[in-house]
């Protein structure tokens, strides 16, 4: 089943990003994120996650299936808050918003982009009120469910985390990406074996998954299976590299320089 959001994306937000530890040292987990129909490489725990539902291309801008009519007096300011964002001017995004949202109170649309605008500026409290208003509007909408779980994570509220990402894969069971934040959000509450289990689907969902590769072998290191963490890494490091991700790469293969000294 497609992912369908009441969500208009194309925009890329970096914020705080969830750790693990490997022999001591951070691991740099992140989350995924997806532009229009494509996975892209970039490593942030809350972005602009995309649907899969034959998004239409308008004025420069992907909008998903579920985008409002197109007459609403709305929505001129929801893209120029969508182009301010995309140019990390998210202060002026935001205020877009706004004005999307007084002039249409039920455009879930706005809510979303604006709980992931303000996730990128650190108002995690406001996102998840955003969030939560989206879902209001669209109960259905799985990203929103994740994405409130990703900010629940990064507020340190991990069980009220695994709520929400439980009832993402519950509507849309196809995700990669939702088990992967699942998985990360299960290390972090030391149910390793969980991790495991949600980063595995998420490699079956998708085999060129090379950050579910990559935690996968960091938890399979703190298992003490040293042995199938470097084969994960290994793996991981290939596919960064042929994805052309040289930040990952170069991080992957210190972590396995590292695991193999330890052997």
């Amino acid at each position: 089943m497609p992912f369908t959001s009441s969500c208009l994306v194309c925009v890329e937000f970096s914020s705080h990003l969830m750790n693990i530890h490997l022999n001591g040292s951070a691991r740099r987990l992140g989350m995924i994120a997806a532009v229009a129909t494509a996975l892209i490489g970039a490593i942030v725990p809350l972005s602009a996650l995309a649907v899969e539902t034959n998004p239409v291309k308008d004025d420069g801008l992907w909008l998903a299936q579920t985008e409002p009519d197109q007459s609403s007096p709305a929505l001129p300011y929801l893209r120029r808050g969508l182009i301010l964002a995309r140019t990390g001017d998210f202060q002026q995004a935001i205020e877009q918003f706004n004005q999307a949202i007084e002039l249409d109170p039920e455009l879930g649309v706005a809510y979303g982009n604006r709980g992931f605008t303000r996730a990128a500026i650190g108002d995690n409290q406001g996102a998840i009120e955003d969030f939560s208003r989206a879902i209001e509007l669209n109960p259905e909408d799985a990203i929103m469910f994740a994405s409130r779980g990703i900010t629940y994570a990064e507020m340190g509220d991990p069980e009220t985390a695994l709520v929400d990402l439980d009832r993402a894969i519950e509507l849309n069971p196809e995700f990669p990406p939702t088990y992967y934040n699942r998985g990360l959000v299960r290390a972090e509450v030391e149910d390793s074996e969980g991790a495991i289990e949600d980063l595995t689907t998420a490699i079956e969902l998708d085999g060129d998954f090379a950050q579910a590769y990559d935690a996968r072998g960091t938890v399979r290191s703190e298992l003490g299976d040293t042995e199938g963490a470097i084969e994960d890494l290994e793996t991981a490091a290939n596919l960064f590299q042929s994805q052309g991700n040289t930040t990952e790469y170069r991080e992957t293969m210190e972590a396995l320089e590292q695991l193999r000294e330890a052997e």
